[in-house]
């Protein structure tokens, strides 16, 4: 339940906020939607970075068995 709708029920209850309040209801859901927003940022750049380290690390088992091998295509 957001903030402005907090100002739906008071409305409801036929008290009437100020302009004031109003403001004040809509800064602080703006600056929920803007936390959530960057959360959800955060979670998509820690996938990102755990995808980047797993390829990384395959890439890297791939090239300390390429040492070991004795034949391969194109290799002669």
């Amino acid at each position: 339940m957001g903030n402005v709708s907090k100002l739906e029920i008071l409305r409801k209850m036929c008290i009437e906020p100020g302009d004031y309040t109003v403001q004040a209801m809509e800064c602080l859901d703006k600056q929920r939607l803007l936390r959530a927003k960057y959360s959800c940022l955060q979670k998509t750049k820690e996938v990102r970075k755990e995808k980047r380290l797993k390829r990384k690390k395959e890439d890297d088992e791939l090239l300390k068995n390429a040492d070991d091998i004795e034949y391969g295509a194109g290799m002669l």
